[in-house]
């Protein structure tokens, strides 16, 4: 009784491992994504720079502000509500006609982006408690190729 838990255990754990990588990937990808967005989107080379740079705002802000809810709720919900807020930020985003719209849709999908980094480097950190430095390097590996094979 007790190996057949053991290996459910291990079995659910490589299951979880993949899926937090697959969304650092998606990471990787979506991070690079607002580039190629931003010309469909006919704004001009200064608003393009200020929408561009929002993201990066709402990374740091949710790097900072996301811990205290990761000891509160977890990792797996935070990661949740993540993904959730970049699919919805990223998919009104295109039909926003004003720039303050499009301003807070760039700053959601950053803050769900440094949720999602966040939460997902806590989870491998809890999972991988003796391999944790190759687990963390295979979680940056994976944002890495995300980022590569983003769409340009």
């Amino acid at each position: 009784m007790l190996q057949k838990n053991a290996g459910h255990d291990s079995t659910q754990r490589t299951v979880l491992l993949a899926t937090v990588n697959a969304c650092m990937f998606v990471f990787g990808v979506i991070l690079l994504l607002m580039g190629s967005l931003l010309p469909t989107l006919g704004v001009s080379g200064m608003r393009a720079g200020s929408l561009g740079s929002l993201p990066l705002i709402g990374i740091l802000a949710a790097t900072v502000l996301v811990g205290p809810l990761l000891d509160k709720i977890g990792a797996k919900p935070v990661l949740a509500v993540a993904l959730g807020l970049i699919v919805a930020a990223l998919a009104v985003m295109p039909s926003l006609i004003s720039m303050g719209e499009r301003a807070a849709s760039a700053l959601a999908y950053g803050c769900g982006g440094g949720a999602l980094n966040t939460a997902t480097n806590a989870l491998i950190s809890d999972l991988s408690a003796t391999g944790r430095s190759a687990a963390l390097n295979l979680l940056g590996f994976s944002f890495s190729l995300g980022a590569i094979t983003a769409p340009s």
